[in-house]
């Protein structure tokens, strides 16, 4: 899961580069971009004011396709008087419901407390999951 300032700063390129890390993941496992519903919803509006943001939903709508990205039923976090979502709360029910393949990493690029470590959540920067091994940093 991305946080929402994290993804509105994503490349379309380094969205690509994304979806090809979680595309080699899933060789030795279920790996999936949860996407919150108000997120997608974002991007659609946006795809209508400008070119760059089209591309970036029209590459969405693909991964969705592919089994890359699923989008998360409407719930709490995506409530219009939230500013933004209960990211931990939201984790944690993720892991709840997916057991089979729950190894959650939080994308962000502001400073989370150790709460999410400690729920057994990773959290990385864009940048370092972008540049990171996949095969050396999400071997259980």
């Amino acid at each position: 899961m991305i946080d929402r300032a994290a993804l509105e700063s994503l490349s379309l390129c380094n969205m690509k580069k994304l979806s090809e890390i979680l595309q080699e993941l899933s060789r030795t496992g279920k790996w999936k971009w949860m996407l919150h519903y108000r997120d997608s919803r974002r991007l659609k509006e946006n795809a209508r004011l400008s070119a760059e943001a089209k591309e970036k939903k029209h590459f969405l709508n693909w991964c969705q396709e592919a089994g890359i990205v699923e989008v998360l039923p409407y719930h709490e976090c995506d409530l219009t008087s939230r500013d933004q979502p209960d990211y931990l709360t939201c984790l944690v029910h993720l892991q709840v419901q997916n057991i089979s393949a729950r190894y959650p990493v939080f994308i962000t690029d502001t400073t989370t407390d150790s709460t999410f470590g400690k729920n057994g959540i990773l959290t990385m920067t864009a940048n370092s999951f972008l540049t990171c091994s996949p095969s050396k940093t999400f071997t259980v």
